[in-house]
C-alpha cells in the first residue's frame, strides 16, 4: 500500500475509534497491522484501541513493539506513560515520562506529563520543585497547572491550593479544557471544605457542573434496572452445572456505589499476601461479549445479560475467559478481587458464571455517599448523572433496589460491611472481611497504605487509600446542611417510587 493511502486508512481508522466503534476500527487497524507490522503509526494506534477496549496485555506488547521500532519518537513514550498509568505502575510511568523528555526536551506536553507522573507516584515535592521555575516564568501549561495544584493538595496546603485555584482568571475555561478545569475545581472545593469555608465549597462545585452537557437519562436507567430485575429471577440459580470452573472461589465481588469505600476495601482485601485487586476492570463483562460476539456495545446494554440462559461449553468458556484475565492482570492468588461499579447490574451474571464465589456487600451513609459524589469531577462521558443531586438520589435508590435484589437471588456467599464499621473499628472489621475470604489472618492488611501494588489499578479515591483507615469522611455532608436538604427530599421521594 502506498504511504499515502496507508496514511489515510489510518486515520479513518482513528477517526472510528474516536467515535466510540472501537470493534471496528480495531477489525481495520488489525487488517493494516498484518500487512504493515513495523509501521509505527500501525502499531500505535492498534495500541491504543487495545488500551480502550480493556486489552491490556496487548497494549503493553504493542507499546513495547513501538518502542523499539521508533525510540526517538517521544508519542511512544507518551502512550507508555498513559499505558502504566491506567494500568497502577506508577514508577514505570516516570520512567517513561523521563524516556520521552530525554527525546523531547522542549516540549511542554512531555514536560506536563513528567510532572503529573511524578505526582501519580507521589513524589510531591519533586513535581514542585520540577514546576516552580516555570510558575515564576508564569509558563504553566493546563497539565502542569493541574500537576501543581494536586502537589499542593496532596501535602495539605489547602490555603496554597485554594489561592492559586483562585487565582485562575475568570473566562479562562476554554484555554484550561474541561477535564483540567473540572480536576482543579474539585481539590478546590476540597481545600475550601478543609478549612471550614463549606459555603465557598458549594458555589465551587456548582461552578464546575455548570454548563456541562451529559447524556442521562433517568427513565431508561430505571426501566434498564426493572429488566435486569426481570431477567435475573431467582429461577435462573435454582439449577447451576458443576464444573472444574464453576466452583472457583478465586473471584471476589465487591458491591457498592461509588464514593462508598470500596476502593479502600479493595486496597485492605489486596495487602493480603494470598490475594490482589484489579480495580474497576470489567472482566465478566469482556468474557461475555467475546463468547456471545456481542460487540463492545453491548457490553453496557440489556443483551449482556444473555449469558442468563446459557448452560454448558460455552458459559464454561466465559469463565475460563474472566479467570485467565483475572490471572493476566493479578498474577496467581487464592482471591482477587473486583470492585467493578457495573456490578451492581451484572452481579447476576458472577453469580450464574461463579456461585461459590464471594459477594461483600459495602454500605456507607447516604448522605456522605451523594455529596462526596456530587463534589467529585468525575468523568461526563460515565457517571454524568452525578453532576446533579436528583440524579444522584435517583441513582442511590436504584443502587439499594438493586442490592436488596441481589440479595435475595444470588447463590453466593454474601458478607455486608459498613463503612462506618470499618472506619470505626478497623481491626474487627478487617478480621471479619479476611475470615470470610477464608483466608489466615495476615498483619499487612492493617497496613494497606504500605502494600501499595505496581498491578492494582488506579481509581478515582486513590490518594485517599494511600492514607491508614480513619474517621475523618464520616458525617463529611452535616456540613452542607442546605444541599442535603435538598438532596434529602430527592432521595425520598426516588425511594417512594420503587
Amino acid at each position: 500500500m502506498p504511504p499515502a493511502n496507508l496514511q489515510q486508512e489510518i486515520s479513518r481508522a482513528a477517526s472510528m475509534m474516536n467515535a466510540g466503534r472501537l470493534d471496528a476500527a480495531e477489525a481495520a487497524t488489525r487488517k493494516l497491522f498484518k500487512k504493515n507490522p513495523r509501521n509505527i503509526g500501525v502499531v500505535r494506534l492498534l495500541s491504543l484501541i487495545c488500551r480502550r477496549s480493556g486489552k491490556l496485555a496487548e497494549a503493553v506488547q504493542l507499546i513495547g513493539k513501538a518502542q523499539k521500532i521508533a525510540p526517538g519518537d517521544p508519542q511512544v513514550w507518551i502512550d507508555a506513560v498513559q499505558l502504566a498509568k491506567i494500568q497502577g505502575k506508577f514508577p514505570e510511568a516516570v520512567r517513561f515520562a523521563r524516556k520521552a523528555g530525554s527525546v523531547a526536551p522542549k516540549s511542554d506536553e512531555v514536560f506536563g506529563l513528567l510532572a503529573m507522573s511524578l505526582v501519580w507516584n507521589g513524589d510531591f515535592d519533586d513535581a514542585l520543585k520540577m514546576l516552580q521555575p516555570r510558575v515564576e516564568a508564569g509558563r504553566l501549561s493546563p497539565l502542569m497547572l493541574q500537576a501543581f495544584v494536586e502537589s499542593h493538595y496532596n501535602l495539605k496546603g489547602w490555603e496554597e491550593v485554594v489561592r492559586i485555584a483562585s487565582a485562575i482568571p475568570a473566562g479562562s475555561d476554554a484555554k484550561l479544557g474541561l477535564d483540567h478545569r473540572r480536576a482543579i475545581a474539585m481539590m478546590h472545593a476540597s481545600a475550601l471544605e478543609r478549612l471550614d469555608r463549606q459555603a465557598e465549597a458549594v458555589e465551587v462545585v456548582r461552578r464546575m457542573h455548570a454548563g456541562t452537557s451529559v447524556a442521562f437519562e433517568p427513565a431508561s436507567a430505571k426501566s434498564l434496572n426493572d429488566q435486569i430485575r426481570g431477567i435475573w429471577s431467582a429461577d435462573r440459580f435454582a439449577s447451576l452445572d458443576d464444573s472444574p470452573f464453576s466452583r472457583s472461589e478465586v473471584p471476589v465481588f465487591i458491591l457498592g456505589m461509588a464514593r462508598s469505600g470500596t476502593t479502600l476495601l479493595e486496597r485492605i482485601i489486596s495487602a493480603h499476601p494470598g490475594a490482589h485487586g484489579v480495580g474497576e476492570s470489567p472482566i465478566l463483562g469482556d468474557a461475555v461479549t467475546t463468547e456471545l460476539k456481542l460487540g463492545r456495545a453491548g457490553a453496557s446494554g440489556i443483551e449482556l445479560h444473555s449469558v442468563a440462559t446459557l448452560e454448558g461449553a460455552p458459559l464454561e468458556r466465559i469463565r475460563k475467559a474472566a479467570l485467565d484475565d483475572l490471572a493476566r492482570l493479578a498474577g496467581r492468588h487464592e482471591r482477587i478481587a473486583s470492585k467493578d461499579l457495573r456490578l451492581t447490574r451484572t452481579a447476576g451474571i458472577a453469580g450464574r458464571c461463579f456461585p461459590g464465589a464471594r459477594v461483600i456487600n459495602l454500605t456507607r451513609a447516604a448522605e456522605d455517599v451523594a455529596v462526596s459524589i456530587w463534589s467529585h469531577a468525575f468523568r461526563l462521558d460515565g457517571m454524568g448523572w452525578a453532576t446533579r443531586l436528583d440524579w444522584i438520589a435517583m441513582m442511590i435508590a436504584e443502587h439499594e433496589r438493586m442490592v436488596e435484589h441481589w440479595r435475595k437471588v444470588l447463590p453466593n456467599p454474601w458478607l455486608d460491611v459498613v463503612y462506618e464499621d470499618l472506619a470505626r473499628d478497623p481491626e474487627n472489621e478487617i478480621r471479619r472481611v479476611i475470615e470470610f475470604l477464608d483466608l489466615p489472618w495476615d498483619d499487612a492488611c492493617l497496613r494497606h497504605q504500605e502494600s501499595r501494588g505496581g498491578a492494582i489499578k488506579p481509581t478515582h479515591s486513590e490518594y485517599q487509600v494511600r492514607e491508614s483507615v480513619n474517621t475523618r469522611s464520616i458525617g463529611r455532608a452535616a456540613g452542607y446542611p442546605e444541599v442535603m436538604a435538598e438532596f434529602r427530599r430527592h432521595l425520598e421521594a426516588a425511594r417512594s417510587e420503587g
